[in-house]
């Protein structure tokens, strides 16, 4: 299986990808918590970098302006959500990546099932925004 893994860079991503990003973004990163809005407001001046295409899911890159205000801790992870593809019997998960304190990549990834060659989003149901962690711990 030679063909993976894949890698678009910004602008060739395939649509679907970006289109499901859209998509989850803004309930991925809901809440009250203040983070929250500085994480927000960066997602909203970033761009997607590159996508990379694993052969079992996929990472979205984003990059974000340097002079953006970074929240802190500044590395930490969580959300979900139950996506529905064409193709894989089981759907698929994802999780929002921060780091050094910017919104820094969405991993979408199969369960324990081949990429579909023809990626086609069916739903996304069930999603849960990332939690801050506790500060200092």
């Amino acid at each position: 299986m030679s063909d993976w893994p894949k890698t678009f860079e910004h602008g060739a991503a395939p649509s679907e990808l970006t289109a499901l990003a859209k998509r989850l973004m803004p309930e991925l990163l809901a809440g009250e918590h203040s983070s929250l809005s500085t994480l927000r407001a960066q997602y909203q001046v970033a761009r997607i970098d590159r996508v990379e295409l694993t052969g079992a899911g996929f990472y979205i890159h984003f990059r974000v302006p340097s002079d953006a205000v970074r929240v802190s801790p500044g590395d930490f992870q969580g959300g979900d959500a139950s996506i529905q593809v064409e193709g894989l019997k089981h759907g698929m998960g994802c999780v929002l990546f921060v780091r050094s304190g910017r919104v820094a990549f969405l991993e979408g990834f199969t369960y324990e099932e081949e990429w579909p060659t023809d990626f086609r989003v069916v739903a996304v149901e069930d999603v849960h925004a990332i939690e801050m962690p506790h500060a200092g711990g």
